[in-house]
């Protein structure tokens, strides 16, 4: 089952997210900049993880209002990608980097 979180504290995304991401630095680089760079006070656009069976699946930060970076943690079929991609027009995605 694929399900959308979002996140509105900054400090509690990252904590989620950041050891997800440093496990493959070199792949999510530039997302872990941006992660490293935002504040307590930063407000980004958007900032969510898609999870598939209550494991993260896919990490979404968007700090531009035309793009959201998508970093991939887990490998997804098809319909997967499918039911992410319903989940992402409901919050208007401008576009993916």
């Amino acid at each position: 089952m694929i399900q959308l979180h979002r996140y509105i504290e900054v400090q509690e995304f990252k904590n989620h997210v950041e050891p997800l991401l440093a496990k493959n630095e070199i792949l999510h680089n530039l997302a872990l900049g941006i992660l490293y760079s935002l504040h307590e006070s930063s407000k980004p656009n958007f900032m969510g993880v898609i999870f598939k069976d209550r494991c993260a699946a896919l990490v979404l930060l968007q700090t531009h209002p035309q793009q959201i970076i998508l970093s991939q943690i887990q490998k997804l079929t098809e319909r997967d990608l499918s039911e992410a991609a319903e989940l992402l027009q409901k919050i208007n995605t401008p576009g993916l980097v």
